[in-house]
């Protein structure tokens, strides 16, 4: 009698199902499964279960449709996922909650993966994609204020971290921007990305430069540094004409740490460009305090490519081309000497010096290195290097090129000649003194001579 009931029920709803299978199917001849629907399922009931548990009615899984338990995710059209729990138990929270207003998970939720490591967890897999995209303000019809952002909050929301696209006050929306709260209070300037101009600010929204930093430092742990031109910044190979600074613990030693500035070029022995400090004022016209060339030389404001380990400006103002100390020391131990001999110059050299006064006019050099003799000049008094050097070659410097570089005189190599010219005058003054003792002696035997003429 069930199965000319169950023929019956088949024929009313279109299934078909030989009387003595156990699948059943509804608009199809060949059912799969127990129950194989070709076509929808209208469920007039809230819940849907999956047993396992038949005995105890205690183990089961079932999906529940709810608009008004709980008042959340929009309060309407929620399906809520229940695991391993009694067919009509009172209400509890569900392991899943969906609607299209959102969802709730009690677990974890895998996206890309089957193995959830964390509460949410993505992955692309192997192919390279995307592993996570937001959008918000797709038509770029709504307020910047609809830009995507994610934000993170702890200690009952008063402490958190924001990030996303948002400007602010300018309420442009086109920087990215991640944010702190402490306390409750917002600070939206903690770290800026510019998406025009790809300026990065810290500490500021409104950054002008590729890293602009406002209210703090920079700290830099380690070897490393900063690099300039694509340099490499720490202790290596030249990679090209470029520039680094960087720490180094044994610079001078083990634990004698110093701070490099270092200037670098793959190309020449000595690197050809250098180090300069500069100033600008307000005419915006820059000009130079230091130069550390590539040749390891040093030159003062204007000498921009010295001759000499160091050098300053030919300028007769104190404060340019002059330089004072409490002692100038000059090396000069024996036992770097050797092959001595005494100099020949002396008293007939010094007396065939030509010491003069003159105007004397200050000098630069141009961008090519060429020598421009300048019309300011001061009244001072010295010696003609050109014509020194035909007396005492050794205290004049000659330059190479004329046209680059300017004669120069080592007064104080005149010190010896001076030195030889005051002993050689001090023996004729001697040779001289001699000689007055010997005509006053024989002076003084005439004298007495006469006198004992004079009684006879």
């Amino acid at each position: 009698m069930k199965k000319v009931v169950l023929a019956s029920l088949c024929l009313t709803l279109g299934c078909y199902s030989p009387l003595l299978a156990q699948n059943v199917g509804i608009k199809t001849a060949n059912p799969i499964v127990d129950l194989d629907v070709n076509g929808d399922i209208y469920l007039r009931g809230d819940d849907l279960y999956m047993s396992h548990d038949n005995a105890t009615n205690a183990n089961n899984d079932y999906m529940n449709y709810n608009d008004a338990v709980p008042n959340t995710l929009g309060g309407v059209g929620i399906f809520h996922f229940h695991a391993d729990e009694a067919r009509g138990a009172a209400w509890t929270t569900p392991t899943a909650s969906i609607s299209a207003d959102g969802g709730y998970f009690s677990g974890r939720v895998g996206i890309g993966t089957n193995n959830p490591l964390t509460i949410t967890h993505i992955s692309g897999g192997p192919t390279g994609d995307p592993v996570l995209r937001i959008d918000a303000d797709t038509d770029n019809a709504g307020g910047e204020d609809d830009n995507p952002r994610i934000e993170m909050y702890q200690d009952g929301g008063t402490v958190g971290v924001m990030m996303g696209f948002y400007d602010g006050a300018n309420n442009s929306g086109n920087n990215f921007r991640i944010a702190t709260r402490y306390t409750n209070t917002d600070d939206w300037g903690t770290f800026t990305i510019d998406a025009l101009s790809k300026h990065v600010g810290i500490g500021t929204e409104t950054p002008d430069q590729r890293l602009d930093i406002n209210g703090g430092g920079i700290q830099i742990a380690g070897a490393y540094g900063i690099g300039f031109n694509s340099e490499i910044p720490e202790n290596g190979n030249a990679t090209g004409d470029r520039a680094k600074m960087y720490y180094d613990n044994n610079f001078y030693g083990t634990n004698q740490d110093a701070l490099l500035i270092e200037k670098t070029d793959q190309n020449n022995g000595y690197p050809d460009g250098g180090i300069s400090f500069t100033t600008k004022s307000s005419d915006n016209v820059r000009r130079t305090i230091l130069n550390l060339r590539g040749t390891r030389r040093i030159g003062l404001q204007t000498v921009t490519n010295p001759t000499y380990a160091l050098e300053l400006p030919n300028n007769t103002a104190a404060g340019t081309g002059r330089a004072r100390a409490n002692a100038w020391v000059t090396y000069s131990d024996g036992r770097l000497k050797d092959k001595r001999k005494t100099i020949p110059y002396g008293l007939q050299t010094v007396l065939n010096l030509k010491p003069q006064m003159y105007q004397h006019h200050h000098s630069t050099n141009d961008k090519e290195g060429n020598i421009q003799i300048s019309g300011e000049s001061s009244q001072d008094v010295g010696f003609i290097a050109q014509e020194l050097y035909e007396l005492v070659p050794e205290a004049v410097e000659k330059p190479t090129d004329e046209s680059k570089d300017l004669w120069a005189v080592d007064y104080t190599r005149l010190v010896p000649v001076l030195t030889k010219a005051i002993q050689e005058q001090n023996t004729k003054i001697k040779e001289l003194e001699t000689q007055n003792t010997t005509i006053q002696k024989q002076y003084e035997e005439l004298k007495k001579e006469l006198q004992l003429l004079k009684k006879e």
